[in-house]
């Protein structure tokens, strides 16, 4: 059986690097796979930026979106 975990950058107030050890932890102990969801009306991190963030600090685990609101974010530039 294969099981994933969230992310935690979808929590009012998260540190970005959580994000990370969170991600580290995850691949540890054994979780296939890490999601993110997004969240536009409160401070949640960016669910790509997290994502990318967990693939470099990973070497195996998967990656994983939900719930991606792309258009309704502001361009990054």
């Amino acid at each position: 059986m294969r099981v994933g975990i969230g992310l935690p950058g979808c929590v009012p107030g998260c540190d970005p690097a959580a994000v990370v050890r969170w991600a580290r932890a995850a691949e540890a102990a054994g979780f296939s796979s890490l999601g993110v969801i997004d969240r536009l009306l409160y401070g949640a991190l960016d669910p790509m930026a997290s994502l990318a963030a967990a693939a470099a600090a990973t070497t195996r685990i998967g990656l994983v979106t939900m719930v991606l609101a792309g258009p309704l974010r502001r361009a990054a530039v």
